[in-house]
């Protein structure tokens, strides 16, 4: 009777689709209730579980209200399925309660509408909002969004996804392209303990405009984001900044964690700016792991720390072109071990052309007043090694420098006011054959500096 049902609907409408989009059985058709999104030629259509019409409008002008209207029809929660097919947004689709959007892999392509997010995840007059009895100044939030295999295509001109207020997310299996309106991934105030799983982005973010491809802000107050999970996380050609944490406000995210991801700049030449930039963290920051940096902005860094604590673990950086693979600042406090550093043996010969490039600085890990554990890890050829200009605390333990340069790998500088100090450079394995060079210590750095118990391939010619 239901498929009977089911078809006599479709015939009703002229579209014999509908049968065939809906699944089997009974459904209530009112609370909770699941939808499905397809296209039937130049109409978009909403079907409840059970055949209930939501939504028939036509494409042109009308695809964001008919997906909107099976949002708000699965409302407090229910899943929505689109079916494959591109979707030109006129408005963007806003979840506001915990409903999970799902497509048919990338093949179900929502066009965002211009310099405007394809998805908003934010609270409205109509969300069920959590509030925490134990922390009632915590700001009241979202739980349990989820979008997962689909895709985004923004045609140079619209932007991604964008969350706030929000607990427990997940975003799993989705394509990113072309945001060039802006950010394809922008996570406004208190997200946190959210999931961003195998999500794929290419050509994303503004230069014109600073917006980087994937943002994670500062906020004013309350509590900013936190225990955040990005694995098997892509962000390819980005048109600005690739990765940027933290920037104006009071509170500054934490508890950031990136997994076997991979941040890749343009070709042949990169546009010159930083592929990872951390600008603030709360003191209890990020840690990058298993993840691969390559071809980062010819005058800029793969990774650049301005401020706290940041551990960098098991990676692979370099590649391509990049002046610094590390850029610790200041107020930054680095944990580096376990990485491969490495240049590059194909580098254009555009890049070697560029004014600003010194092979003294391709690929340098460069610390300016940095605390820092520098420990096992391998620098191969093409990278410049390790400059301290100041650092301060710093242990340098473990390492293997398997190139020769015309400069020692391993500098312990100034700036020309301040040396460094608290220095212990011990145990690491240079392929220069003696100290002088590998190691070179700068007449401002005599407090505290202990050179001992390196090896040097002193066989070498």
């Amino acid at each position: 009777m239901a498929m009977n049902r089911r078809a006599a609907l479709g015939s009703a409408l002229g579209l014999p689709g509908v049968a065939s989009m809906l699944p089997s059985g009974e459904g209530k058709g009112s609370y909770s209730v699941s939808a499905q999104v397809f296209r039937e030629g130049e109409t978009v259509v909403a079907v409840a579980r059970d055949g209930q019409v939501i939504a028939h409008r036509p494409s042109q002008g009308s695809t964001a209200s008919a997906i909107q209207a099976a949002i708000d029809f699965v409302h407090p929660g229910g899943e929505i399925k689109i079916a494959a097919g591109r979707y030109r947004l006129e408005k963007s689709l806003v979840l506001y309660d915990s409903s999970t959007l799902v497509g048919e892999g990338r093949q179900t392509i929502l066009i965002p509408p211009a310099d405007d997010y394809g998805l908003k995840i934010v609270r409205t007059s109509k969300s069920q909002i959590i509030r925490d009895r134990l922390l009632p100044e915590l700001d009241p939030r979202l739980i349990g969004v989820k979008i997962w295999n689909l895709a985004l295509d923004g045609e140079g001109a619209g932007k991604g996804i964008y969350l706030e207020n929000i607990s427990g997310a997940a975003l799993q299996s989705i394509w990113i392209a072309r945001t060039g309106g802006g950010s394809g991934l922008y996570l406004g105030p208190s997200v946190m303990e959210s999931v961003f799983e195998d999500i794929h982005m290419l050509a994303n973010g503004n230069a014109e405009k600073q917006a980087p491809a994937v943002v994670i802000s500062s906020q004013p107050d309350g509590d900013a984001s936190n225990n955040l999970h990005f694995d098997k996380f892509f962000v390819i050609y980005p048109n600005h900044i690739a990765f940027s944490v933290g920037g104006p406000g009071a509170r500054h995210p934490r508890l950031i964690f990136i997994s076997h991801a991979m941040f890749h700049g343009w070709l042949p030449l990169p546009k010159p700016y930083d592929l990872i930039r951390i600008v603030h963290l709360d003191y209890r920051g990020l840690v990058l792991q298993q993840s691969r940096l390559g071809n980062g902005g010819h005058d800029s860094a793969l990774l650049r720390v301005e401020q706290g604590d940041v551990k960098v673990t098991d990676n692979v950086i370099g590649g391509g072109s990049g002046k610094y693979a590390i850029l610790g600042e200041a107020e930054a406090t680095l944990t580096i071990t376990g990485n491969t550093i490495h240049g590059s043996n194909d580098l254009p010969d555009i890049y070697r052309q560029t004014p600003n490039y010194d092979p003294q600085q391709s690929f340098l890990v460069l610390l300016r007043g940095t605390q820092a554990t520098f420990k096992d890890n391998i620098v191969m050829e093409g990278a410049s090694g390790l400059r301290l200009s100041p650092g301060f605390n710093c242990l340098v333990t473990g390492n293997r420098f398997s190139t020769v340069a015309g400069w020692p790998l391993v500098s312990i500088g100034d700036d020309g006011e301040r040396g460094s100090r608290n220095i212990v450079v011990s145990g690491n394995i240079f392929a220069a054959k003696d100290r002088a060079g590998a190691i070179a210590v700068s007449t401002l750095s005599t407090s505290d500096v202990y050179v001992r118990d390196n090896l040097f391939d002193s066989a070498r010619a």
